[in-house]
């Protein structure tokens, strides 16, 4: 009965805090999850990285590797240690002053650039004080708009014409050519930083933190 009792009062004791110190309390909780969270899913960034670079090794297959006529050829690896996916490229078209053929190599860090946006998001969604079912729904709606724009990211970067486009590997035209140009000058200026940026937007519309904040006058 001691133990039900004290049990009751902790719970009480966390409830009042909550309401309190809502900003407080979001705060410790989403440490906690993101903690808890980045431990227990770490072993599954190759998967997720997997999952999120398939675009791009499905128009390196088609476009690059099986293109007839093509004068490169490119293949993925992944390094378990660094958690990077490199795509190597030959390019046979091309050789360096000694003769011998250019390579290139597309380095990305699937840890910064895919794995930990994706934890942070769940983070924010579990830590925000909404009823599960709702919280849980609205997590998924936003977990499939930010893997998709994940997977774009990939794609832009490996298939980068801004930086360095005589090395391009697949040639796009018209709008398509352009969004990737100008996408890729952006993530030259801000860096991985923007991926929290955006994490942040689709939390901030499919959460809607900002009005459970107005109704409690968090900001006066």
């Amino acid at each position: 009965m001691d133990t039900k009792i004290h049990i009751k009062k902790v719970i009480d004791l966390i409830n009042k805090f909550k309401i309190n110190k809502p900003v407080i309390y979001f705060g410790l909780v989403f440490i906690f999850v993101f903690s808890f969270l980045m431990i227990s899913l770490y072993p599954m960034i190759e998967t997720h990285s997997k999952i999120n670079s398939y675009p791009a090794k499905r128009e390196i297959e088609n476009n690059v590797n099986n293109k007839f006529g093509s004068s490169k050829q490119s293949r993925f690896e992944f390094n378990e240690k660094t958690n990077e996916l490199v795509l190597y490229t030959i390019y046979y078209d091309k050789t360096n002053p000694d003769g011998t053929l250019i390579q290139k190599a597309i380095t990305i860090n699937m840890f910064n650039e895919s794995f930990a946006p994706i934890i942070f998001l769940i983070s924010l969604f579990l830590s925000t004080p909404l009823p599960i079912k709702q919280k849980l729904y609205r997590l998924l709606i936003a977990l499939f708009f930010l893997e998709i724009y994940i997977m774009f990211k990939i794609y832009a970067i490996y298939f980068d014409n801004y930086n360095f486009p005589e090395f391009e590997l697949v040639h796009f035209e018209g709008i398509w050519s352009l969004i990737i140009y100008y996408y890729i000058k952006l993530l030259k200026t801000f860096g991985s930083g923007i991926n929290y940026i955006i994490v942040s937007v689709i939390w901030l519309i499919f959460s809607g933190i900002t009005n459970l904040l107005l109704e409690k006058n968090v900001f006066k």
